[in-house]
């Protein structure tokens, strides 16, 4: 019985240590197993991670699973947000260049409505970025104030 409780001690001092804020991710990989490992790392800002974002939400719609993504004009990140200009349709012909907005959460990059990351813009100047923009300022002129 004592044996059994010493070999559960060493076990848990070894998981703390390797989800310690000081350990690296290589030691939370070799103390944890698949089942227990954090994600972690950081979204890559490249049209593959964005292109394949946006087909998985296209897929996932109910109004535009027909659409493709055809091209991607241009991408423009900063601070965990990206912005690219993207043609979907339901055939090349037909495809249309829309602006998409990105948020990066972790490795992941996740679709944003541009109504609720764009802040809320003044009447009297639509070019000027509100102040309750998520949307950084850097990026916020391409992802907010076209098409």
């Amino acid at each position: 019985m004592k044996r059994t409780a010493a070999v559960l001690a060493l076990v848990s001092v070894t998981a703390l240590a390797g989800c310690s804020s000081s350990s690296t991710s290589t030691e939370m990989t070799a103390t944890a197993s698949a089942s227990e490992q954090a994600v972690g790392g950081t979204a890559v800002c490249d049209e593959a991670s964005l292109r394949k974002v946006l087909e998985d939400d296209i897929a996932a719609s109910t109004d535009a699973k027909d659409e493709k993504v055809y091209d991607i004009a241009g991408i423009q990140c900063e601070d965990g947000w990206a912005v690219a200009f993207p043609d979907v349709g339901d055939t090349a012909e037909h495809a249309v260049t829309i602006t998409q907005v990105f948020e990066a959460e972790g490795q992941f990059w996740l679709v944003k409505d541009r109504g609720d990351v764009c802040g809320t813009l003044d009447d009297n100047d639509i070019t000027k970025r509100p102040d309750d923009a998520l949307v950084p300022a850097g990026i916020w002129e391409p992802a907010c104030t076209t098409n």
